[in-house]
């Protein structure tokens, strides 16, 4: 089986799975690694002193389109990256909504369009509060499956 191994160590800062089924934890002399099967939807947030970032992709092999993100072992369908507080912020608590709305388990079939327009969401100007949107995305998302 191919996995994702997703570093959990960095010497500069901390990174943390915020969202994510891991198959399993692994550690050795360079750190610990979560070990994530193919297609899942991970969430890994990777914090400096000064600024966080938040990666939400789907593990997958390589394709022309995967993108190489700095402690993930291959090449990932990448949906979007947060690197403002505010846009940050914003993920988290859509992410937290989600897995407490369908449950972690339906959140992995959910499709890479739903994963676009909740980055337009959370992106979008204007807007303070994300699970109201949240809500709308997923009501379309039921309507296509």
């Amino acid at each position: 089986m191919n996995e994702t191994a997703v570093a959990l160590f960095d010497p500069r800062g901390r990174r943390s799975i915020a969202f994510g089924d891991a198959l399993r934890q692994d550690s050795s002399g360079r750190g610990s690694v979560a070990l994530f099967g193919p297609g899942q939807v991970v969430a890994y947030v990777v914090e400096r002193s000064r600024w966080r970032s938040v990666y939400v992709f789907r593990t997958a092999g390589a394709t022309p389109a995967s993108t190489r993100i700095d402690g993930v072992s291959v090449p990932v369908d990448l949906f979007f990256v947060c690197s403002t507080a505010r846009a940050a912020r914003k993920a988290l608590v859509a992410l937290r909504a989600l897995a407490g709305r369908i449950g972690p388990a339906q959140i992995q079939s959910l499709s890479d369009l739903f994963w676009m327009r909740l980055s337009a969401a959370i992106f979008a100007r204007g807007t303070r509060r994300i699970v109201p949107q949240l809500t709308s995305l997923l009501h379309r998302e039921r309507l296509q499956l």
